[in-house]
């Protein structure tokens, strides 16, 4: 007899176990269960298969997470949770069938009377968790507002940046396990951390207030025989800001050389190079005439080591171009231009002061050639819009209130050229949405311009040129891309979600190669709640403009929230800002 059992009864018991666990060999022991599903019998494969169900039943347990004033809603696999199969098989498997050998058979007469229930082993994917806290980021959080730099009244003047919102690395990942182990219904509150701006508002000021002062005497330029005086506020409106480090501000040579070369007509125009013409809709070649234009590659560099050297060298010399030889029609045929790659229209009032502005800007554009890897300036081509240059008064935004400034309209042309190039795969370096939505633009698919910033830049992505074609009529403005079509576009639609008192619009785009490669970008809007407001509700004051239509129906759906796809992102827009355009 042992501890009271007569001997025979261990005896007997010790053999039903034995045999017991013989027979049942690799499978699980009687009344095993995991998270309340019976498991008993199970062998490794089918354990594996309970699993995938377990996955799949992930798949269907929304995970609520609480950001501040803002939810977002995903599955627990999108957030890297993984179960940790191998670990689930082995203890399924051992259960039951450990600890003192001696006290083994006792454990098994106890299965016929009790559940032995085992918790799902989850693990976290730190690349999947990583890159599902950079999508919510994305869609759910606000990005910083960058410090801009305006020309207002002549001067250089710096808006502060703000700090926008982030989760910062490892924070989803390390949450994840505990909730996980509270089980449904799964909720998750992460406090966003500050996400400052990557200029520092203090060093863009003092390399604004440096440009200010270097710029002040005004500057002689001189190409041949001719010469002109360049006033401090027209050398600040070709300054730009190299930001990859500590602010520093330099010349930007498109802005420049758009100025100067109306200032040396003697030198002979652009349109006697070699060019395209539209005939029956294709594009054909005119040889050219050759002529002098201003200037050569780097001049902006002279024009900076003046500033800076100022009064030392009161001028600067510039060397013009010989047109006709490198635009001669043999390089324009390399380059592929062909057929209709893309094309966009907008519609508009006739006969408005806005329409003579955006014929105007549309005349200016016409047969201009990127070529491939070169980035496209609006604002760089065109120049500021003044009265000198035949633009008018008409419709504008100035901070989120219509107003007449000269130019109003030409931001139409803009959203206009924006879409054209969109549809054309080009990479969108550089755009920033109206502040207030207009029907007659798509929503969140649209972009505004204004002197110097915001401005319209893309780069030609692809391996020909790009021929922009830009035609009208009294309704509408029509904007068209020529090339070779080497990449098909499609819109994967818009989703929309609060960002304080304003909407957020993103709009997925998905472009496949003719190689086969597919990739995914998104373009975003900011839109405000209402005319004069901003962000976060309050009165805002003009400062400066954004073209617009007064006469359009401006619309705007604060708070709509939606869930987002996976996508990845190059490019975004910034924010309303108080240099939102013109």
């Amino acid at each position: 007899m042992v501890a009271g059992i007569p001997l025979g009864l261990l005896l007997l018991l010790v053999a039903a176990w034995g045999i017991d666990t013989t027979v049942t060999g690799d499978r699980v022991l009687r009344r095993v269960t995991i998270a309340d599903t019976p498991a008993d019998g199970l062998d490794r494969a089918d354990l594996e298969a309970l699993a995938a169900d377990l996955t799949s039943e992930l798949l269907d347990q929304p995970v609520v997470i609480t950001m501040a004033e803002t939810e977002a809603t995903r599955d627990p696999v999108a957030l890297g949770v993984q179960i940790e199969t191998d670990r689930l098989v082995d203890e399924a498997l051992n259960a039951r069938r450990g600890g003192f050998f001696l006290l083994r058979p006792f454990r098994w007469l106890g299965s016929f009377f009790s559940d032995h229930d085992l918790a799902v082993p989850y693990i976290v994917d730190e690349e999947t968790a990583a890159t599902a806290t950079s999508e919510l980021i994305r869609t759910t959080l606000a990005k910083p507002i960058e410090p801009t730099f305006d020309l207002v009244e002549g001067q250089l003047v710096v808006s502060a940046g703000s700090d926008g919102a982030t989760l910062g690395d490892g924070r989803l990942a390390e949450a994840l396990p505990a909730m996980m182990a509270t089980g449904p219904p799964f909720t998750l509150v992460l406090t966003p951390l500050p996400f400052p701006p990557s200029v520092d508002t203090e060093a863009l000021e003092a390399a604004v207030a440096d440009a200010n002062a270097r710029t002040e005497p005004g500057l002689t330029v001189r190409v041949l025989d001719d010469s002109v005086s360049i006033g401090p506020e027209q050398l600040r409106r070709w300054v730009t800001l190299d930001t990859n480090d500590t602010p520093e501000w330099r010349i930007d040579e498109t802005v420049m050389l758009a100025d100067l070369g109306p200032a040396f007509p003697a030198l002979g125009g652009l349109d006697q190079q070699a060019h395209f013409d539209l005939v029956e809709g294709r594009p054909v070649i005119i040889p050219a005439s050759e002529s002098l234009v201003c200037c050569t590659e780097g001049s902006a560099d002279k024009v900076l080591d003046a500033i800076a050297a100022w009064p030392e060298a009161p001028e600067v010399e510039l060397a013009p171009i010989i047109s006709g030889g490198d635009e001669g029609a043999a390089a324009l045929e390399t380059l592929g231009i062909v057929e209709e790659v893309s094309t966009f229209s907008t519609r508009h009032d006739c006969c408005q002061p806005r329409v003579s502005n955006i014929h105007l800007i549309a005349d200016l554009v016409r047969g201009t050639i990127v070529r491939p890897g070169e980035t496209f300036s609006l604002n760089g081509h065109v120049g500021e819009r003044t009265t000198a240059k035949g633009f008018v008064p008409a419709g504008a935004i100035a901070q989120g209130v219509l107003e007449d400034q000269v130019g109003g309209g030409v931001s139409q042309f803009a959203t206009t050229i924006f879409n054209a190039a969109f549809f054309a795969g080009m990479d969108l370096v550089e755009y920033q949405s109206h502040s207030l939505y207009f029907s007659r633009y798509p929503r969140g698919r649209e972009a505004t311009v204004s002197w110097p910033k915001p401005d319209f830049r893309f780069r030609n992505s692809t391996p020909y040129g790009i021929l922009i074609w830009p035609t009208y009529t009294d309704g509408t403005i029509t904007v068209s891309f020529y090339s070779t079509k080497n990449v098909t576009v499609e819109d994967l639609g818009r989703i929309e979600a609060a960002q304080g008192a304003c909407t957020r619009v993103s709009t997925t785009r998905q472009r496949t190669w003719e190689d086969g490669r597919i990739e995914q970008d998104k373009v975003f809007a900011v839109y405000r709640p209402s005319e004069g407001l901003d962000c976060n509700g309050n009165p805002t004051k003009p400062t400066t403009t954004t073209t617009a239509d007064p006469n359009a129906t401006s619309t705007t759906t604060p708070g709509a929230t939606t869930t987002t796809p996976g996508a990845t992102t190059t490019t975004s827009a910034t924010p309303p800002s108080t240099a939102e355009g013109e």
